[in-house]
């Protein structure tokens, strides 16, 4: 019930072409950026690089609050080990699958029924807080990834890194649309910048990248 489509594309102006393909047209480019709402979530070094991105780019954003949040992550995590388990379970007797994939489904045989149900709350009460945020504010900015992305040797152990979509699972739970771009280094590892919209807005957030975008190459 998570899965959903995600575009990749090396520019603004594919993804563009991308969503107007598939029937969700893109207005015409920004002259201005709409207020922006940074939400705190990141280590403080990642948080600073980010609010300096935007800076740059003539943004004021103001700060906003979002604490639900980390209950949407784990959340997600309930319903997405229940339904792989239910989905994947058969695999675990094939040896089809490595150790850390199996690991992840066998988590699911023991999610119960009012973790479910309190999962399902917490979606319906995240869902709200977004849309509240985004009813004053069109857009939501605040980092891709908590931590500094991990080199080959770091995630070695898959498991050692489930976490790092703690900041992108939330949307994904309550369905949101949010489109992540290039924003920087920080000790030669890349900083991405999440943007987040009202429920079929992906439009703007494409008018917002391209307007990010051509003001960082200035």
């Amino acid at each position: 019930s998570l899965d959903c489509v995600g575009l990749f594309a090396r520019d603004t102006h594919v993804l563009r072409l991308a969503l107007n393909h598939l029937s969700l047209p893109v207005a015409a480019p920004l002259t201005e950026l709409p207020e922006v709402a940074f939400i705190t979530a990141a280590l403080p070094e990642i948080d600073t690089l980010l609010m300096q991105f935007l800076t740059h780019a003539g943004v004021q954003p103001h700060r906003a609050e979002l604490p639900t949040l980390a209950d949407a992550h784990r959340a997600g995590i309930a319903i997405i080990s229940h339904e792989n388990w239910q989905a994947f379970h058969s695999l675990l007797t094939s040896g089809a699958v490595s150790a850390d994939v199996a690991t992840r489904i066998r988590a699911g045989e023991t999610v119960s029924q009012q973790t479910l149900e309190e999962a399902e709350q917490i979606r319906q009460r995240f869902t709200a807080d977004v849309d509240a945020l985004l009813a004053k504010t069109p857009l939501l900015a605040l980092a891709t990834l908590p931590e500094l992305p991990p080199t080959l040797a770091e995630a070695a152990d898959p498991l050692s890194v489930v976490n790092l979509t703690r900041l992108v699972r939330p949307f994904n739970l309550s369905g949101h649309p949010a489109l992540t771009l290039p924003a920087g280094e920080l000790h030669d590892r890349p900083i991405a910048l999440q943007l987040v919209a009202r429920k079929g807005a992906e439009g703007l957030l494409v008018q917002a990248a391209e307007w990010l975008t051509a003001r960082r190459r200035r």
